[in-house]
């Protein structure tokens, strides 16, 4: 375990142990194939649907600096054409699951099948885990190095960070609305979106009633294009191109990643599922599988219900070392491992915190700290309450609609509630690390998100 020297970034949310395991393997293993720095040790605990990962700052840093040295001012050769080609290639192979009558596959077609996608869901990680080593402070520093250089304001710099494509969230919220103008028809909708009900932690298909249901509440979502802007500023500095073309497009990257994890895992889930299904094992009971274990089953190996239920209930842990290495903890002996960590963690209850701007303005309101959009405290949101989490994932934009601002732990200036706030145009504070361990669910509290400061209010 690692002593208070070392600077521990969190990350934490509702995930399963098989869903999180690709990206947090890919921390070391399959970041090798891209970059020759890793993440070195990573620890990680799951429990009921949800999770803590703990990384070192320091090593995260290194990538950062080896990833800007080889993009030299905008991406490493090569990188922009190989994910264009995995985006495609992943959404091809996950809808051509979707369509498949798996019940007349065999095992070993099935395995060929599931195969397939997993080399593509691993390559996608192995490119695109470098991204989060920029949360721990390595584009806010890059941010103003970029700016000093061009003596840039802090509304030029906002400017040119927003990426030039809408957020799949957006694009989600549109169609939708079209659906519900039946100017779009549902098998349309459901060709561009047939994953959209698979994340971290559940699985679902496609279906008419719940697009009903999520149309009923559709609104359009209107995403200023920023490139006329972006132009002027440009040209007012005599610049050919974009100084922060490289940060922009860790945001896109970022949102296109979360489309393509979930896409590649409702693929990989559904195969999955059959498999269950014909063991007579509750396909929920992937939540507690391991990617390492999956090839036996498809050739004649029975599934430990009972261990996959022990894992899920009880909790489970991995440390990770460098090389490969794993050591695991079961039930109360991995809850123990995972408490020590937070220890490290603990901030000043008294303290203001400080943070990275992800979109200005000002808010006064509730704090409401809600770790899971499925757990009981997200059903306390109100409208103006000021929303207090770990990180946003998609399932959390109807608690950012209603928020009057939001403040995290977690990101950097290309994470998912820095992308979908600046649409949504709210207040938005960032990378705080400690806000929801200094805040309580009730303080009232103020969000100033034009010094990057909270603090709460007598």
């Amino acid at each position: 375990m690692p002593t208070q020297k070392i600077k521990l970034y969190k990350q934490e949310g509702s995930f399963g142990l098989y869903q999180t395991s690709f990206p947090f393997y890919a921390t070391d293993g399959l970041i090798r194939r891209y970059l020759p720095k890793t993440y070195g040790e990573a620890w990680g605990f799951v429990k009921n649907g949800f999770g803590q990962v703990y990384l070192q700052e320091k090593k995260m840093d290194e990538v950062v600096r080896v990833f800007l040295k080889l993009a030299k001012g905008a991406f490493p050769k090569g990188w922009e054409k190989h994910w264009n080609t995995l985006e495609k290639k992943i959404v091809r192979a996950a809808f051509r699951v979707s369509q498949a009558e798996l019940e007349d596959y065999s095992f070993s077609e099935l395995y060929r099948l599931y195969h397939e996608m997993e080399d593509l869901h691993e390559d996608m990680w192995a490119i695109s885990i470098f991204i989060d080593t920029f949360d721990t402070g390595g584009d806010q520093r890059e941010i103003e190095r970029v700016s000093k250089r061009h003596s840039f304001s802090l509304e030029e710099v906002q400017t040119l960070l927003i990426p030039t494509k809408s957020s799949y969230i957006t694009n989600w919220d549109n169609i939708l609305y079209q659906y519900k103008a039946k100017k779009v028809s549902f098998s349309e909708l459901k060709r561009q979106f047939f994953w959209i009900r698979t994340d971290y932690l559940h699985f679902g298909e496609m279906t008419e009633d719940f697009v009903r249901e999520k149309a009923k509440k559709a609104h359009p979502v209107y995403s200023e294009s920023p490139i006329r802007k972006q132009k002027r500023i440009l040209k007012k500095y005599k610049l050919a191109k974009n100084p922060f073309y490289t940060l922009q497009t860790l945001s896109l990257w970022r949102d296109e990643r979360k489309r393509l994890n979930f896409t590649g895992l409702y693929g990989l889930e559904r195969i999955l599922r059959e498999v269950f299904e014909r063991k007579g094992v509750p396909p929920k009971l992937i939540n507690g599988f391991l990617p390492q274990e999956v090839k036996g089953i498809f050739f004649g190996r029975s599934i430990d219900s009972r261990k996959l239920v022990h894992r899920v209930e009880e909790g489970f842990f991995v440390h990770f070392k460098s090389g490969t290495v794993f050591k695991y903890k079961e039930g109360m002996d991995g809850e123990k491992a995972i408490k020590k960590f937070d220890n490290l963690l603990i901030g000043d209850p008294m303290a203001d915190l400080e943070g990275m701007v992800a979109c200005k303005g000002y808010a006064r309101g509730v704090a409401r700290v809600v770790l899971s959009a499925y757990d009981k405290e997200a059903k306390k949101m109100r409208k103006g309450d000021i929303l207090v989490t770990s990180m946003t994932r998609p399932e959390f934009v109807s608690l950012m609609k209603m928020a009057s601002a939001i403040v995290t732990n977690e990101g950097g200036i290309s994470c998912h509630a820095a992308i979908v706030a600046r649409e949504l145009k709210k207040p938005c504070i960032i990378g705080t690390k400690i806000a929801t361990q200094v805040l309580k669910d009730g303080d009232y509290v103020e969000v100033d998100a034009e010094k990057g400061i909270v603090r709460k209010i007598k």
